[in-house]
């Protein structure tokens, strides 16, 4: 599995959703995040789960 994660503004990741290895990457995978303001600043990540964010560099 690997997590979606996601960065608003200048605050800390966090956990929006888990996807199976095999979906990673595919044309026409999405997410929707409907739950943000307009023009607000977001990161999305893609993080394997069990590992660390200092982990991967």
């Amino acid at each position: 599995m690997d997590q979606i994660e996601r960065k608003v503004g200048s605050g800390s990741f966090s956990p929006l959703t888990s996807i199976p290895h095999e979906m990673r990457g595919p044309p026409g995978q999405s997410h929707t995040d409907s739950d943000l303001a307009p023009s607000t600043s977001v990161i999305f990540d893609i993080v394997p789960v069990g590992s660390t964010r200092a982990g991967l560099k």
